[in-house]
């Protein structure tokens, strides 16, 4: 590379070296030919470089599918789960609507059974209340 850059041409158009003597034909073939070889050789990293950068995005791509595989068959059937959860909460909902009625219904009837209860043991007490006191007094 430093030949290179130290070529000048003269008044006539031919190449002169740094130390001012004439480059032949065939040493200017084996420059341009080593310019050439040192060109292909720097295309050919690049190359290089850009199908391992290929190889790179596609092993990315890959990956990326795979994952999306695995969301899309955890998530396809989830509306449907969603729906089927939605009915039963609303299912559940109504069953626990019927179920406060017929709670408040138990409810009711306990308290008529307490009343009643407390209603027997006044007429029972009222009742043996008076045989105790008439057996007592005589």
């Amino acid at each position: 590379m430093r030949v290179i850059c130290n070529l000048l041409l003269d008044s006539t158009g031919t190449f002169l070296a740094f130390n001012g003597e004439y480059i032949t034909g065939m040493t200017l073939v084996v420059l341009v030919v080593a310019f050439n070889f040192s060109c292909g050789i720097a295309c050919l990293w690049i190359a290089y470089r850009i199908w391992q950068f290929k190889q790179r995005l596609f092993r990315l791509s890959e990956q990326i599918l795979a994952i999306e595989r695995i969301v899309h068959g955890v998530l396809y059937p989830a509306p449907h789960t969603i729906y089927k959860a939605q009915r039963s909460t609303s299912h559940l909902r109504e069953r626990y609507a019927e179920l406060g009625v017929k709670y408040e219904r138990v409810q009711q009837i306990v308290a008529i059974f307490s009343v009643m209860k407390v209603f027997l043991r006044y007429m029972n007490l009222t009742r043996f209340g008076r045989r105790a006191v008439l057996r007592s007094r005589r």
